[in-house]
């Protein structure tokens, strides 16, 4: 127990660390020097390297290392037809068996309201808000019940999650979001599932578009650096 929670502890690590941009698209992540500044050992680590892997934000080269991953918009299409497929089912789903009561996800909701933006924070707090505003789509999907379903798409929201960090750190505001999270809760207790789906699938027809503008922005930023 002791060894895994190591291991889940570098992984969480490495994970906020790649999210939020501190390690580079394509940077070489150094083993030995992890293995230092972490003080841990090599075994634990490269288990750690592995789970980022298959969240795909990691991948490793053979004789040359392990590397964080890309951003493209190419990627981003591909997960979010992943996000979108998901969640539509999900509200079918909630629909057939008519629940309507979420109380994990009004509490997501509430709990979003809580934090702000809209001054320049720490990258930690920006990665906690983050975390909020994404919570709200995983517990739509965890609501209906089936583990497999839910680790399959946590590990695509995982992938996603450095595009919705970028877009935070341009705009400093998820407002528009939260709101939007409100009225498809309140269509749920409704039991207006049709609505909560048409709301759902433009939501995040609109967040892949924020999310596009902000990678353009930034890919032309590191372009102008160079």
């Amino acid at each position: 127990m002791q060894v895994k929670g190591l291991r889940d502890s570098i992984t969480e690590y490495i994970r906020a660390q790649i999210i939020a941009g501190r390690l580079a698209p394509g940077q070489r992540l150094n083993e030995a020097e992890l293995s230092e500044s972490l003080n841990v050992s090599r075994s634990p680590l490269r288990e750690a390297l592995l789970i980022l892997e298959r969240e795909n934000l990691v991948t490793n080269i053979p004789r040359k290392g392990t590397y964080v991953t890309s951003m493209s918009e190419e990627n981003m299409e591909k997960i979010y037809q992943v996000i979108e497929m998901v969640e539509m089912y999900a509200v079918r789903n909630l629909k057939e068996k008519k629940i309507t009561h979420l109380p994990e996800l009004t509490a997501t909701v509430d709990e979003s309201t809580t934090v702000t933006t809209a001054s320049p924070e720490g990258w930690e707090k920006l990665l906690l808000y983050r975390n909020l505003l994404a919570n709200f789509h995983s517990n739509i999907v965890k609501s209906i019940g089936n583990p497999h379903i839910f680790q399959f798409y946590t590990r695509t929201s995982i992938a996603l999650a450095r595009y919705q960090y970028l877009q935070l750190s341009k705009t400093r505001s998820g407002k528009e979001m939260v709101d939007e999270h409100k009225q498809i809760v309140c269509l749920f207790e409704k039991g207006a599932y049709d609505e909560a789906s048409e709301c759902l699938k433009a939501h995040i027809k609109k967040s892949h578009e924020y999310k596009i503008n902000a990678l353009k922005e930034h890919l032309k930023e590191m372009k102008n650096e160079t």
